[in-house]
Parts: structure tokens; C-alpha cells; sequence
């Protein structure tokens, strides 16, 4: 319903048929949308023993992918 309502609101506020969107935070106050705050607690990232370890094991195991563990962790994909 959100996306379907503020897509089409927006369109109506970009024409000048509505001043604002009513829908533009409706994510938010349904609480469909998890706060930034509450997303960043979620994420566990590694440990600098945890990287090491995962690391010498990707390369002593897999050393194809070594590389490309490695710079999903110099990215900071995982």
C-alpha cells in the first residue's frame, strides 16, 4: 500500500495538484520502516581477530577466492 500511495502522491505534488505528500512518511509512522538507529545496532561486524582468522583460513582453504574475501572485507561488504 506505502509504495503504491507515496509513488502516486509524489507524481500529484510534482503536477501541483497537491501542495504535499500525505503519504511521504506513512512507512514511518505504520512502522514499516526500521530506524537507522535500531538497523546499525543489528549489524555485527568482525572483530580484527575474527578478520585475521577468517582470512589465513580462506587462504589456507579456498585460495581462489582469498581475493575476493579479501576485498569484501577491505570494502567493508561483510
Amino acid at each position: 500500500m506505502k509504495p503504491l500511495s507515496a509513488g502516486n502522491s509524489k507524481a500529484a505534488v510534482d503536477d501541483g495538484v497537491l501542495h504535499t505528500n500525505p503519504a511521504e512518511k506513512l512507512g514511518r509512522q505504520l512502522r514499516f520502516v526500521t530506524p537507522a538507529s535500531t538497523r546499525q545496532k543489528e549489524i555485527k561486524a568482525f572483530t580484527k581477530e575474527q578478520r585475521r582468522l577468517f582470512l589465513e583460513t580462506a587462504a589456507r582453504e579456498t585460495p581462489r577466492y582469498y581475493p575476493f574475501f579479501l576485498l569484501l572485507l577491505e570494502q567493508k561488504c561483510v
